[in-house]
């Protein structure tokens, strides 16, 4: 992969769903009010609990977590080997929280062996690479997209600290903390909304997806 210049995505946090599927501190998250009820319902609850009913072995070890800790290993092997890594997420899959997401796997990286920093890059100055659109993203410099996270603490002594937001410039506008706080709560109110739920579940009864997950 190094060789050939091929670039890698792990998304690691769909890997540790099934490993952790059994935790109730996992299933148990705070930021679940986020989510649209019907959605967790119909969609992230029944993947999770299918988790946990296929995985353990003949010799009761938990696959799921197996196959995630292998992960872990892969990836920082790969990047020790000088394989170009980039940040994703799969946002939507079964607990992976919207905008949360990114910052959650930034920590999964540097957990495989990534420094805070090589972390970092993987959502920056390496997407825009990738995307060819490093001439006005992926760093900070006169003349490029200001589009920047201002942080309470420095997230290469602590790469938890990319969620100490205090400030985002983004597409011309800037938001302080209150803004964003404000944007969280509209969130919430989008995700407890009656009418928004019937939305979702108009649209789920409709997706051959869901059949196909009800026929199983």
């Amino acid at each position: 992969m190094a060789n050939s210049n091929t670039w890698w995505t792990p998304t690691l946090q769909t890997l540790e769903m099934g490993a952790r599927a059994g935790d109730p501190s996992y299933r148990d998250d705070p930021r679940l009010k986020y989510i649209p009820s019907l959605f967790e319902k119909l969609m992230w609850t029944p993947d999770a609990d299918r988790k946990v009913a296929n995985g353990t072995d003949e010799s009761g070890r938990n696959v799921y977590a197996a196959m995630y800790e292998l992960a872990l290993r892969n990836v920082g092997q790969a990047h020790r080997a000088g394989v170009s890594i980039l940040t994703g997420t799969d946002t939507f899959d079964t607990y992976l929280f919207p905008g949360f997401s990114t910052h959650d796997e930034l920590v999964r990286l540097v957990t495989a062996g990534l420094s805070p920093l090589d972390a970092l890059r993987t959502a920056t100055i390496d997407a825009a690479i990738f995307s060819g659109a490093q001439d006005n993203f992926g760093s900070i410099a006169v003349g490029k997209t200001a589009d920047m996270i201002l942080l309470d603490a420095n997230p290469l002594r602590d790469i938890r600290n990319t969620q100490q937001m205090q400030g985002l410039f983004f597409n011309g506008q800037f938001f302080d903390r209150s803004s964003l706080d404000h944007l969280l709560k509209f969130a919430e109110q989008r995700a407890s909304s009656i009418r928004n739920n019937i939305h979702i579940l108009w649209d789920a009864v409709n997706s051959p997806l869901l059949r196909v997950q009800f026929a199983d």
